[in-house]
């Protein structure tokens, strides 16, 4: 259970409430059925939109597809699609910059600049 403040009327601190609210729990999704191969083929709702997930395989939904429409014969074909895929390609801390040092397409690194010296000559009188 979780608590949380409330105002139920305008004015100072006074008319604060501390209040028990029920936040509910996360549900898992809603399940779809079976998949072919074995294992439960559920809809979820995430952070960057709906998708369809069995075992560690997560297909997003096409855009115009809702949730509650989805069949298990769609979602099995997402997942299929997505699997043929591969895991997602990892990226370096600047992207592609790390792939193309791997390439050889990279250009090589500046040579430092020779520092200049003031040549002491010494006055003949």
């Amino acid at each position: 259970m979780a608590h949380a403040i409330r105002v139920h009327a305008y004015g100072g601190p006074e008319v604060l409430k501390w209040e028990a609210i029920d936040v509910g729990a996360p549900g898992p999704g809603r399940e779809l059925g079976e998949h072919p191969k074995g294992g439960k083929v559920t809809v979820k709702d995430g952070r960057y939109g709906a998708y369809v997930n069995w075992g560690k395989v997560n297909a997003t939904l096409p855009k115009g597809v809702e949730p509650k429409d989805v069949t298990v014969e769609q979602a099995v074909t997402l997942i299929a699609e997505r699997a043929a895929k591969g895991p997602a390609a990892k990226k370096g801390r600047f992207g592609k910059a790390k792939a193309a040092k791997a390439d050889g397409d990279a250009k090589p690194a500046k040579a430092k600049a020779k520092s200049k010296k003031a040549k002491v000559t010494a006055d003949e009188d």
